[in-house]
């Protein structure tokens, strides 16, 4: 939309200097190129900003999930219970089974 805009200015340009060689018999033209492409600036304008807004929602979803995916982890890290001595023990038990040949091949 933009390219098309910058299209009929400069065609507003050549619209101009055609009419000086001409004679100005080419009145109508040079406007009505002026005013189309002033339209499509305008709606290309309207575009970009509906874009920016359209990205800068999709950026708020992202951060948000960012900040719940971090909060989850830190609950998850809070809740995991410390192993108590006597699972100390069993865990124990079973290195030194392990360290003893307890596994046969």
């Amino acid at each position: 939309m933009l390219y098309l805009a910058f299209s009929a200015f400069a065609a507003t340009s050549m619209m101009i200097a055609l009419d000086s060689m001409t004679g100005h018999s080419l009145d109508a033209l040079p406007v009505i190129c002026a005013v189309a492409g002033v339209g499509l600036l305008l709606v290309a304008c309207v575009n970009l900003v509906l874009e920016a807004r359209s990205s800068l929602r999709g950026n708020d979803r992202e951060v948000r999930f960012f900040y719940e995916l971090e909060s989850l982890r830190n609950g998850a890290r809070k809740s995991a219970a410390p192993l108590r001595p006597r699972a100390l023990e069993n865990t124990e038990l079973a290195s030194t089974e392990e360290k003893k040949g307890a596994h046969v091949e």
